[in-house]
């Protein structure tokens, strides 16, 4: 199936044109107003969040961490989750690849393709990538993901959509202290702390994690702070203020040969006598990553009876080292956002909303030659004065067609820009793009237990400097001056996905959460490694790609006897192939065919025991030629929960039951060969516990 781009947006521009134009929310409003009841400000109710969304016609999760029993990664995260897969890299606090359908999937670290927002605000720089690190479970109360082009945030352009945390606050006066320990001495404590005084609240949360990693040379430490505070002086007006603060290191084991990876997993390149071991030796190069970002937000609100305006602000500043094996890679980004938004209610004339986005991004960085012999930076080869703009200009209208069906759409004009200067030379790439995104679809929401859409999208994504700025370094100690950068001029990635599905409930014992979707793209923007693991080279493949695939979602409980059981389960089926070109119907490497993850519980007054499972039943292609698969995986678990008191709740879990080895990923080529280091072994078996105390 094919879309031709012209005429979809021909036909969803004379349909927005065709309805009254008035400038709702696409997202969720910061608080529920009652008379003559104080709600303080910057609060979510979840009944709130959950009809915001069902207002989207797409595939979205509504995620509660606090819910979950061991939160130490990403994986924990989103275990269970329809539409959102993630693959551990080093199984710590490191960047594994997030995948929402294959939106930036090849990038390493994964860094784009998705809209990561911290209280509807923007966490990516402005040329569009992210430190996925920054996502921090503890300090969240709910996180949403829009799944898809389908995301209606003003400035959500990509194939990914968006994911959203929104905060804790003092509105929900209380707090938590959680304490986690397990085997290679992990072990992290977090603090959660908010009250509220009259029309003022704050909240404050505290966190560090440290663990010493399965692998060899797989170290990592993280500290975090957030706080809010939030003022309401009138039924009208409110303002939060946000300050967070993440400061994380982790040292890179790096990849195996399938080999390796299969007879010694915890080992690192340097472990061996190979002449990869000798070349790349990984305690001797000491790849890592330590970066450090404060970020500083403030939103105001002012409702009407039937409007609300918001205009929110932000500044984040981060300070990153990246040092892979061959190179040092030192990055100082200030970034600066503003976002105003008018949504106008209208009844039974439809919700309306007229959004800006504005944001700005100063990324100069520096380029060094890693020392072969002891991990140092050596020679300098590049020095870049890099600079993002980006404007979008957002409507939206959610129009009721009768009682049970309401069109959906919206129309954005997007301007980006990403300047490129070297200090060192005359090297110089200047790029501005123009254009417009329209988005069409329709609910249908018979009954409160279920609902039904369908929409068509488009998406377009701006490189981000990671693939502009590309670095070429010699695995061997080079002599100055044989280390270099190329600037490379990339178009930025189109596509329309058509997306079909919906969610409900059948009785009070199984809700049902199902998305069907097939993008059509043009010039997609693909990284691939080095023969050494180390990306090499980003470019737009010059023929069409195809995302298509399959969400399911289910989750319920059911009595047996005084007691009851509860499951959850996700399915995720992703057919992601080359259309045409050089390699006309091969499999895009990097996204796993079927991701299977699940776990049920039995419980028993104040106790809970369970089982979970994730598996990859398939094997996967790791290149673009298809000719080195990662071999499938099955991987077991055990949970024990006892909940005394409201007040007090004790976990263990075990991962890995059975002790399998396995890849949990690797690095993405055009070709590859079983003699190429690739994998990324996955952790054994281990074990962690913790306590939860609450007020």
């Amino acid at each position: 199936m094919t879309f031709p781009g012209r005429a979809y947006r021909t036909v969803i521009c004379l349909t927005l044109l065709s309805l009254p134009v008035v400038p709702v929310a696409a997202q969720a409003p910061e608080e529920i107003l009652v008379t003559g009841q104080r709600v303080a400000s910057g609060s979510d109710a979840d009944p709130e969040l959950i009809k915001a969304l069902d207002s989207v016609p797409g595939g979205t999760n509504l995620i509660t961490p606090a819910s979950k029993t061991q939160l130490t990664t990403l994986s924990d995260l989103f275990a269970y989750e329809p539409g959102v897969v993630v693959q551990e890299f080093f199984g710590g606090f490191d960047q594994p690849r997030l995948n929402i359908r294959g939106s930036g999937l090849q990038s390493n670290p994964v860094s784009r393709g998705v809209l990561l927002l911290q209280d509807y605000l923007p966490l990516n720089d402005a040329d569009g990538s992210f430190i996925i690190g920054l996502i921090q479970p503890l300090a969240t109360r709910t996180m949403t993901v829009q799944r898809g082009a389908n995301s209606r945030v003003p400035g959500a352009v990509t194939l990914g959509g968006d994911v959203n945390m929104v905060s804790f606050s003092g509105a929900q006066p209380g707090g938590n202290i959680r304490l986690d320990a397990g085997n290679d001495e992990r072990g992290s404590a977090h603090v959660n702390v908010g009250d509220s005084y009259d029309r003022l609240d704050y909240h404050l949360s505290v966190g560090g994690a440290s663990y010493d990693g399965f692998r060899h040379h797989s170290q990592s430490k993280r500290s975090t702070l957030s706080a809010n505070i939030g003022v309401a002086p009138t039924q009208s007006l409110s303002n939060r203020t946000y300050l967070s603060y993440n400061d994380t290191k982790f040292d890179m084991p790096f990849v195996l040969t399938s080999e390796r990876a299969e007879q010694d997993p915890k080992s690192v390149m340097g472990d061996g006598d190979s002449v990869f071991d000798q070349v790349f030796n990984i305690y001797k190069r000491d790849p890592h990553r330590h970066y450090d970002t404060w970020r500083l937000a403030n939103r105001t609100r002012f409702a009407g009876e039937h409007h609300q305006q918001t205009l929110g602000v932000y500044w984040q500043t981060t300070d990153d080292e990246f040092t892979d094996p061959l190179a040092h890679t030192i990055s100082d980004i200030d970034t600066f956002g503003a976002q105003w938004l008018l949504d106008l209610d209208r009844g039974d004339l439809g919700n309306y909303q007229l959004g800006i986005d504005w944001s700005s991004s100063s990324m100069p960085r520096e380029f060094y030659v890693n020392s072969a012999e002891d991990g140092s930076r050596g020679s300098q080869f590049g020095d870049m004065n890099l600079t993002a703009d980006n404007t979008a200009i957002s409507l939206v209208v959610d129009y009721p067609l009768n009682g049970s069906w309401t069109l959906n759409s919206q129309l954005q004009w997007i301007t980006a820009s990403r300047n490129s200067n070297s200090k060192m030379g005359p090297e110089q790439l200047d790029q501005d793009w123009q254009f417009l995104i329209p988005k069409l679809g329709f609910v249908y929401s018979d009954t409160p237990d279920l609902r039904l859409f369908i929409n068509l999208s488009g998406s377009r994504e701006v490189p981000t400097f990671w693939e502009i700025v590309q670095p070429d370094v010699p695995p061997l100690a080079p002599l100055p001056g044989m280390a270099s950068l190329s600037l490379n001029k990339l178009d930025d990635q189109q596509a329309v996905t058509l997306e079909i599905g919906g969610k409900g409930r059948l009785g009070d014992t199984l809700g049902w959460d199902l998305s069907l979707y097939r993008s059509d793209i043009k010039d997609e923007i693909l990284s691939v490694a080095s023969t050494f693991g180390v990306i090499a080279e980003s470019s737009n493949y010059d023929n069409k790609t195809v995302h298509q695939g399959v969400e399911l979602g289910v989750y319920g409980q059911f009595p047996v006897a005084d007691d009851y059981v509860s499951f959850r389960g996700a399915w995720n089926y992703s057919d992601f192939y080359f259309a045409n070109g050089v390699f006309d119907g091969n499999r895009i490497a990097g996204a796993p065919r079927n991701v299977v993850s699940g776990m049920i519980n039995y419980h028993r007054g104040a106790f809970a025991i369970g089982a979970s499972v994730y598996a990859q039943p398939d094997d996967n292609y790791v290149d673009h030629a298809n000719t080195l698969k990662q071999d499938a995986f099955w991987l077991l678990g055990l949970t024990l929960n006892y909940q005394p008191t409201p007040w007090i709740r004790l976990y263990a879990n075990v991962n890995n039951l059975g002790d399998q080895t396995y890849n949990a990923s690797y690095v993405v080529r055009d070709r590859s060969t079983a003699a190429m280091p690739t994998f990324l072994p996955g952790n054994g078996r281990s074990f962690n516990g913790g306590l939860v105390l609450s007020w």
